[in-house]
């Protein structure tokens, strides 16, 4: 009788694959050409460096506005706008004639980029609520193949002679087709003001809105310890073993090779460890590990182990990130406004951690003049664990047990009858915020 039910989920469930896959393929299309517009643009580095920054400046600020318009259009709607938003953004960028037509085109992706980022999220969580169990490491092992896509790619339309042009707008196009084929299986939630509220929901909303609450704080903060690592990885890794292992530049570039494909693999199955040991234990121990891995790729004296080490990193981050995402999705939702709640969160959490793509590299460059570039590596890789350690003891979502099996039924606009459930403390089935069904503990305003 539940098989049914679970049919639009399981649907949800891979058109948010395909969405997170699909955004990672765009942005790595890119990145993988930056040389080119570089110099198609004739940018110096300086310039290429401002105009970097652009889109993620662009981005992280209209986070900061992107509640309303989930709240109002829905995680689904703006999901099937925006995915082929950003892909023809991508396309702007190939065909760019000036640095200002660049510019333009770059923080309209950044813009969308952004908005697309929080609903996905917002749509991944309410497909984990609907599902009754984690997802969010597959999504985000999904982004990573779409990414892995993307450069490889990138490095044949290139070997081609391709310009930059004529390669965004194949895969501008791919996005489309393929997104106008799945988007509509994605879950949609109830309309605004078509939600009933519990007693009490009121100043409920009227207590959390805008407000930084300490979970989102310590949230944040970790996400951002996280991305401090993988940036430090992605950035120095290669100079690391190029200049203090001597290691030829093809070799050398094997650390990050190493390092992302145990991040890919380990979320791959991130969801099943954090289903059977829960995600509080796997945040510590593998945050350990990931400390473990950074000593033992500075310290060691062969470059096949430190190879080895950068690896065990990238198995260590591996799944702190899409942990961080899911549960800033489930952090206090409520029936009258979870997808206002958990769009909110997810924006506020996500551009905490964002800044670490923006200050780690320049953090660790500026504190290896100082101890050299090894230790600079392992206090990045350091930093993990007191973030790790106040999270995973303070945050409510990470102390309530996981879901573990499937939702009693499908997700809709609460009933009538759920009005008791949510006077008693309880969670409708399918509530986006909470676990299906079960209890909620009690949360004071913006906690």
């Amino acid at each position: 009788m539940k098989r049914p039910a679970n049919g639009p989920v399981a649907a949800a469930h891979r058109a948010t694959v395909l969405t997170f896959a699909l955004d990672g393929l765009i942005l790595a299309s890119w990145l993988s050409r930056i040389a080119t517009v570089k110099e198609s643009a004739g940018l110096s580095t300086g310039g290429l460096g401002t105009v970097l920054a652009a889109p993620v400046v662009a981005g992280l600020l209209f986070m900061q506005v992107s509640t309303p318009l989930l709240a109002r259009l829905g995680s689904r709607t703006v999901v099937r706008l925006c995915l082929p938003g950003t892909a023809l953004s991508l396309a702007a960028i190939g065909y760019a004639q000036s640095v200002t037509a660049l510019v333009v085109a770059l923080c309209c992706y950044g813009v969308i980029g952004a908005l697309l980022y929080v609903a996905m999220h917002t749509q991944g969580v309410r497909v984990e609520a609907s599902s009754g169990r984690t997802r969010m490491n597959a999504y985000h092992a999904a982004w990573s193949l779409g990414a892995l896509a993307g450069a490889c790619g990138g490095a044949a339309f290139a070997w081609a002679g391709a310009g930059v042009g004529v390669q965004y707008l194949v895969v501008a196009v791919v996005c489309v087709v393929l997104s106008a084929a799945t988007a509509g299986d994605l879950l949609a939630e109830p309309p605004a003001h078509s939600t009933g509220a519990g007693p009490g929901a009121g100043h409920e909303r009227r207590g959390r809105r805008g407000g930084w609450s300490r979970d989102v704080v310590v949230l944040g903060a970790m996400g951002l310890c996280c991305l401090v690592v993988q940036g430090g990885v992605q950035d120095w890794g290669a100079v690391f073993l190029h200049s203090e292992r001597d290691a030829a530049p093809g070799i050398a570039s094997l650390g990050y090779v190493g390092f992302s494909a145990a991040l890919v693999l380990v979320r791959l199955v991130g969801d099943r460890l954090a289903g059977r040991y829960g995600e509080a234990l796997l945040l510590r121990g593998f945050a350990w590990l990931a400390v473990a891995g950074m000593l033992v790729a500075v310290l060691a004296p062969w470059t096949w182990l430190a190879v080895a080490g950068f690896a065990v990193v990238g198995a260590g981050v591996s799944i702190l990130d899409p942990l961080v995402s899911s549960a800033a999705g489930r952090l206090g939702a409520d029936p009258s406004g979870a997808t206002r709640t958990t769009a909110r969160n997810v924006a506020q959490v996500a551009s905490l951690g964002h800044l670490g793509v923006l200050l780690g590299p320049p953090f660790i460059g500026w504190l290896s003049e100082l101890m050299g570039l090894g230790s600079a590596l392992v206090v990045a890789g350091l930093l993990l664990l007191p973030g790790v350690v106040l999270a995973a003891g303070r945050v409510k979502v990470w102390r309530e047990p996981l879901p573990t099996g499937p939702a009693a039924a499908a997700p809709g606009p609460p009933r009538a009858a759920d009005g008791g459930a949510r006077q008693a403390g309880r969670q409708p089935a399918g509530g986006i915020g909470g676990r299906p069904g079960g209890p909620v503990p009690a949360r004071a305003p913006g906690g």
